[in-house]
């Protein structure tokens, strides 16, 4: 797509209203994705230890979710109650403290194979895998298998990170530099390449007036990937625009992605912090900073539209409220981390055919 037929995409979230339409009257050939406005499950309290809340996500089989506390430095686990559903412990069954490694863990992936946990962490600008102890991804050697880390590896300030369906690629997105992605190490299980093997750089973003990277999510078939951008509070003069982008693979059996956005839909100067893919690849979640969650719906090729607002405000106008997300691997629920107070809110989700 040309760079004049994406700056055509325009959308401002400040007229998000003029978007938002009944789910059961929209693209039905993708079907609707019903959300409870009201979650299942808040955790939180001090009994939750979650401190500042970012990044979340879904262990393989769903038993429990991974939250980085950005302020506390740790990683908590929160086990399901019960066989399914949306219903998840308030006290964490374990907690990652690695002070060694952890200076703002600000995101956290499971590997597709479940077997390892990735943690970017933006002080130190590190990315530590860590490999579970067992199947149900809720407990984990307290020290990393593999780390990545120092100038070869071209991460400055990482936001987030993710794994492509067949692990094989990392890409991570670094407020203070580019979106790197890095190649899995032959017979190396949860181990990657220090170098990056493609860069995005901020340069590139910049021709289609993109801001600094900061969500990122892998589209379930591996050939698209979702990311987020704002400007950074650290250099609020850079330029660009806050905008949820498009990426595609250069070819279907590339590895490299077309620097080039296939879709751009341009957020003016909201704080656009975290993305997510359903796993049924139709629908994307995108967290506003600020107070909401919006949903998309695909309309066309790898175009979306909003379609849905969900309001997760903070204690007061001022807050901050929604920062991480994640949809649970069966699509069944829907996670969303909020800083003011600090929170876990997890939402009933059905796709309806």
């Amino acid at each position: 797509m040309s760079k004049k037929n994406i700056f055509r995409k325009w959308r401002q979230f400040s007229s998000a209203a003029t978007y938002i339409v009944a789910l059961c009257c929209v693209f039905p050939v993708y079907g609707d994705l019903l959300i409870n406005d009201t979650p299942t499950t808040i955790i939180q309290g001090n009994s939750s230890r979650l401190n500042q809340p970012e990044g979340v996500v879904f262990s393989l089989s769903d038993e429990c979710i991974a939250v980085a506390n950005a302020l506390g430095n740790t990683i908590s686990i929160y086990k399901r109650i019960g066989d399914g559903g949306s219903l998840y412990e308030n006290e964490p069954s374990f907690i990652i403290d690695d002070k060694d490694n952890f200076n703002y863990p600000h995101d956290v992936k499971y590997t597709p194979n479940g077997k390892y946990l990735g943690v970017i962490s933006r002080w130190n600008s590190t990315a530590a895998i860590y490999r579970t102890k067992n199947s149900s991804g809720s407990s984990f050697s307290t020290k990393p298998s593999w780390k990545l880390k120092g100038s070869s590896s071209k991460l400055n300030h990482p936001a987030s990170l993710d794994f492509s369906p067949s692990g094989n690629i990392l890409v991570i997105c670094n407020r203070r530099g580019s979106i790197t992605f890095h190649k899995k190490k032959s017979h190396k299980s949860g181990e990657y390449h220090q170098s990056p093997y493609q860069e995005i750089t901020q340069r590139q973003l910049l021709k289609y007036g993109i801001s600094n990277p900061h969500g990122v999510a892998f589209s379930p078939d591996g050939n698209t990937i979702a990311t987020v951008h704002k400007k950074y509070f650290m250099n609020p003069a850079s330029d660009g625009q806050s905008a949820l982008v498009i990426f595609e693979k250069s070819s279907p059996n590339s590895t490299n992605f077309n620097p080039a956005p296939s879709f751009v839909s341009y957020a003016g100067t909201k704080g656009l912090h975290s993305i997510a893919f359903h796993p049924s690849g139709n629908y994307l979640a995108v967290s506003d900073g600020i107070s909401d969650v919006y949903i998309y719906q695909r309309s066309e090729g790898n175009e979306f539209v909003l379609v849905h607002t969900i309001k997760v405000p903070g204690e007061t106008p001022e807050d901050e409220g929604p920062k991480g997300m994640a949809f649970s691997r069966s699509g069944d629920c829907l996670a969303v981390t909020v800083v003011s107070p600090y929170q876990v809110h997890i939402y009933d989700v059905q796709e309806v055919d």
